[in-house]
């Protein structure tokens, strides 16, 4: 249904607008119902799969961040073959990398002021190498493949985020490939990472943006469409 105050669409069982507050009890216009019965529900259904796949990918995140910190994995990862890998990170210029941690494998590493570092990686499978910020649990992020370079930039840790979205995350270095060149190519990643660069700039937490979450959720989506063509 669509708020008579304030326009903005709601879920046809709410009871209050979710931007002004107005109490929906007892009723709304017939002819909002009207146009609820014919696109709200197919438009309440994709809203909750955005939703649900951003807190999904949310807690992907942190699930990578563990267990880049600990080193706990399943039994085949733990047969693999590790290796140490030279990276870069490319900050903005009001972030010093130096002042970043890079975490590959549950190995922490330390970032010179020009951005370069070792970490640990796979070198046949999908590292997901992880610099963070001083005092937050958010950094910035490459997926990388095989014997690939670690180079962490805005644009890698958008790539990074959408990839670790649910249906698009993969341990298959392959499929891996495959769904990150797709990731790379769309346009609603790039505009991604200039929210998240807008929202660094401000010093926030994009975890708690809701226009960082909804353009994040515009980019899973995208890319789940162009997969499914």
């Amino acid at each position: 249904m669509f708020c008579k105050q304030c326009g903005t669409k709601n879920d046809s069982d709410a009871k209050f607008c979710i931007k002004c507050g107005l109490s929906f009890v007892g009723g709304e216009p017939k002819s909002e119902k009207k146009e609820e019965a014919k696109n709200g529900g197919e438009a309440g259904k994709k809203k909750k799969m955005i939703i649900a796949g951003i807190i999904a990918a949310i807690i992907l995140v942190f699930v990578f961040v563990y267990l880049n910190r600990t080193g706990q994995t399943n039994k085949e990862v733990l047969l693999a073959k590790v290796e140490t890998r030279k990276g870069h990170i490319q900050t903005p210029a009001y972030i010093k990398p130096e002042t970043l941690t890079v975490i590959g494998l549950g190995k922490l590493s330390k970032v010179d002021e020009k951005g370069d570092f070792s970490t640990s990686a796979y070198a046949e499978g999908v590292t997901n190498v992880v610099a963070m910020f001083p005092g937050k649990e958010f950094g910035m992020m490459d997926i990388v493949i095989g014997n690939e370079t670690p180079e962490l930039t805005l644009q890698s840790t958008a790539e990074a985020l959408v990839f670790m979205a649910p249906h698009l995350v993969s341990s298959d270095p392959k499929l891996s490939e495959e769904i990150l060149t797709l990731i790379r190519k769309d346009k609603n990643v790039a505009n991604l990472a200039k929210e998240l660069d807008r929202v660094l700039k401000e010093n926030g937490n994009p975890l708690e943006d809701q226009a960082f979450l909804k353009t994040y959720g515009k980019a899973i989506n995208s890319v789940l469409d162009t997969l499914n063509q």
